[in-house]
């Protein structure tokens, strides 16, 4: 697994459920995800939590990592994270 330095956030994306219904073409990439690791000087989110993060445009990307499972991973800084997802 990765350690993050600093204010590095590692997280793991959270697939969207499609539609059964409605048929979307859509090739925006997904922006929730679920936090697996944090940096030291990382103050607002923990292991755990559910994140919605950055705007997805082409000029926005993240690095990738992929385990030896095959699970991806992204590598995203603290001020990336729009909101944390509420729990109850």
């Amino acid at each position: 697994m990765l350690r993050p330095l600093r204010d590095r956030i590692v997280v793991k994306p959270l697939e969207r459920k499609a539609s059964e219904v409605i048929f979307v073409v859509n090739a925006e990439k997904f922006n929730l995800g679920e936090v697996v690791a944090t940096g030291p000087k990382v103050d607002s989110v923990r292991a755990g939590d559910r994140i919605r993060f950055g705007t997805i445009e082409d000029y926005l990307s993240y690095p990738e990592w992929r385990a030896a499972n095959g699970e991806k991973f992204i590598v995203l800084q603290e001020a990336d994270v729009c909101f944390v997802e509420e729990h109850g």
